[in-house]
């Protein structure tokens, strides 16, 4: 995926060795932070602390430069091409879905609105888990049109999923919900997912290399988890959401949409690691306390961005857990970061 023709934009470096900063290791025993980096199956850890480059650990040298899978991150990403759209009046978000994708009009997707899959409302009692019958495995099959996979592709699965899609129901965690925003933001713009990243937000970014984006065996894209940017390119992004959707004189994405992800959805409830009894899922993103001045990112296997208002920092850990979901990691993987922020403030 090409990252556009514009100049890099550079990051200042200002070094602080936060090596030393006492955390609590994955055996909850207390320990040092690059020790915990080594512990946790860290590939790269970058930290930008208002605006400046304070901190880079790698495993081996190869990951300050190599593409590396984002995952889950990656819905975050789409849904800022969504707020780019919104602002641009090609994105409706109380509209159907199908107002945009005639196609899922005779699926599980017929009766969702543009917002439900923002938010990801239309699951019902659905969870997700890795299930070898479930439907993150038959979305994997059908990406690969492997022997047995019950689509042909991944926008087929969209248009013919069978489970009844909900209209503002509560938040069930689906990654299909991505998928099928994905198409809808595609044919809302007219153009494809890699053009649109490439034009409307990695371009302007000023990434310093170009990423990859996974895909079906027809083209289509993997929008639930398929991008992979070198390390400091997403704390590029990171950044630019910290900074209320702007890069310098650039505005990328709308403030009102920033804001809108810090306020969060009214009604939500959420069990999690990491967010408040009022956190929310908003756009794409996790919202750990709704009208808080701190989002997040998430992807199995270790993948964390944390852009934090109130301490001025972002802070990525990009991992190879050899599980994809490790819920004391996650909870540790965070705490570590506030340890990190507090020591810089």
């Amino acid at each position: 995926m090409w990252r556009g023709d514009g100049p890099v934009r550079e990051i200042t470096h200002a070094p602080v060795d936060l090596s030393g900063v006492v955390v609590a290791g994955i055996d909850q025993q207390p320990t040092i932070f690059e020790h915990f980096l080594r512990d946790s199956w860290t590939d790269a850890m970058v930290i930008l602390h208002e605006g400046k480059l304070v901190y880079e650990w790698y495993s081996s040298p190869e990951h300050e430069y190599r593409a590396h899978g984002l995952l889950s991150i990656t819905k975050s990403i789409i849904g800022t091409v969504a707020g780019v759209l919104m602002e641009a009046d090609l994105l409706n978000p109380e509209a159907l879905a199908t107002d945009y994708v005639p196609e899922l009009a005779y699926g599980g997707y017929a009766k969702v609105t543009v917002r439900d899959l923002l938010d990801m409302r239309t699951g019902g009692d659905y969870r997700e888990d890795g299930a070898p019958d479930g439907e993150l495995a038959r979305m994997e099959a059908s990406r690969l049109r492997s022997e047995h996979a019950p689509y042909p592709n991944l926008y087929a699965m969209v248009a013919g999923c069978e489970r009844i899609g909900l209209h503002e129901g509560p938040l069930s965690y689906r990654s299909l919900d991505t998928t099928a925003l994905g198409w809808v933001l595609e044919r809302a713009a007219g153009m494809s997912m890699t053009q649109m990243l490439t034009e409307k937000v990695l371009g302007p970014l000023g990434i310093e290399a170009d990423g990859y984006f996974e895909t079906d065996h027809e083209g289509h894209p993997a929008h639930a988890g398929g991008l992979a940017l070198r390390p400091r390119d997403v704390a590029r992004f990171g950044q630019m959401i910290l900074d209320s959707g702007s890069v310098g004189d650039t505005s990328i994405v709308s403030p009102f949409f920033v804001k809108d992800l810090r306020e969060g959805h009214p009604d939500e409830s959420i069990d999690s690691e990491v967010l408040d009894e009022d956190g929310s899922y908003r756009n794409q993103f996790w919202v750990p306390k709704q009208g808080g001045r701190e989002l997040l990112c998430l992807g199995i296997h270790g993948q964390m961005m944390v852009m934090d208002g109130n301490s001025g920092v972002v802070a990525l850990k990009l991992s190879s857990w050899p599980h994809p979901r490790d819920t004391t990691l996650i909870s540790h993987t965070y705490a570590a970061i506030h340890e990190c922020a507090r020591a810089l403030n």
